[in-house]
């Protein structure tokens, strides 16, 4: 999908469950647990590193690196054409 939105600058993705830099953290969807307690500790609670179940646990970059199947792009394309 980067690659056909040029708004994306690759070089700014970083594989990880949460990312953050200075006072922006962010995070991919079922990273929720994680982006919690960083969120928490950023604004001063003292908080484990895991407080509830679910948590992604030895992922590895291809996990944030999907891919569509050849029928899905096409589809995809083409319901985004004005954008693309």
């Amino acid at each position: 999908m980067r690659e056909l939105f040029n708004f994306i600058e690759e070089e700014n993705f970083v594989p990880a469950p949460v990312v953050e830099d200075s006072n922006i953290v962010t995070a991919v969807g079922s990273a929720f647990n994680e982006f919690a307690v960083q969120i928490a500790r950023k604004v001063g609670y003292n908080c484990p590193d895991k407080i509830l179940s679910g948590y992604l646990e030895n992922v590895d970059d291809d996990y944030f690196f999907p891919h569509l199947s050849k029928t899905d792009l096409q589809e995809f394309k083409m319901e985004f054409k004005e954008w693309l």
